[in-house]
């Protein structure tokens, strides 16, 4: 039954994506008018967006052209991409709505060997900080940032993995939306930020991720882990829950 919630958790994930990358996806895709993974990331560390159902409700004028200033889309572009999510969601189970809303708390276990490092790819990562800092996310008293805050770290490490030398990856404004709501807002994050290589800019305006930092699959796989088992073990409270309720039928 475990087994069963972790692949159905990661298969959900990877759909909302895919989902996603179809929804930004530009009209006609051969001629690449927009780098579709950097408007993702650009709208989920700037707007908070990373579902259909955030695309829908966040505002064009205030909350998205500007999260998406330099990259040559309209408001029509995005009229466009609402309308795409609206349909898409219609034609998609309910859960995709809700996508983000159920993070509890679990025991988190880290993919690490007997020496005490990640065991694949070398990479720059302290692993055993990266581990203190998953164990202390799980305990912020609100546990659907804690998971919103696990799934961005994801995200930005999959940057880094997918286009190691892409220097739009390695850069981050300290008042950007994504990283003062998920690495300041949430107990233990920061610790997380800190493990994967991220060190703040001599003039404090920004973090950087250093060029002689590399982050592995590994590191991903970690990081995916975490919130697979946040995400069962929700799964598995409202089953229980259900099974306590008066209603319940025995």
């Amino acid at each position: 039954a475990d087994a069963l919630l972790e692949w159905v958790t990661y298969a959900r994930g990877r759909e909302l994506d895919e989902v996603m990358h179809d929804v930004l996806a530009p009209p006609l895709p051969e001629q690449r008018a927009w780098d579709v993974a950097l408007l993702f990331s650009r709208l989920e560390e700037r707007a908070g967006v990373s579902t259909p159902a955030d695309l829908i409700a966040a505002p064009i004028e205030t909350t998205l052209l500007p999260a998406l200033q330099g990259l040559n889309l309209t408001a029509r572009d995005l009229v466009l991409m609402r309308a795409k999510a609206k349909a898409r969601l219609a034609q998609s189970p309910p859960w995709m709505a809700l996508a983000k809303l159920s993070f509890p708390t679990s025991a988190l276990t880290l993919n690490v060997d007997s020496g005490g490092a990640v065991s694949a790819d070398a990479d720059t990562v302290d692993v055993g900080l990266l581990g203190v800092a998953l164990q202390t996310m799980q305990e912020h008293p609100n546990i659907s940032a804690a998971g919103e805050s696990v799934r961005y770290l994801y995200r930005i490490s999959c940057n880094v993995v997918d286009s190691p030398g892409d220097a739009r990856y390695r850069r981050l404004r300290v008042d950007n939306r994504a990283y003062v709501a998920h690495v300041l807002g949430v107990r233990g994050a920061s610790l997380g930020f800190e493990a994967l290589g991220w060190v703040e800019s001599p003039d404090g305006s920004t973090y950087v991720l250093p060029e002689d930092a590399h982050i592995s699959s590994a590191t991903t796989d970690v990081i995916m882990d975490c919130m697979k088992g946040l995400i069962a073990q929700a799964a598995s409270q409202t089953v229980g829950r259900k099974g306590h309720s008066p209603d319940a039928k025995l």
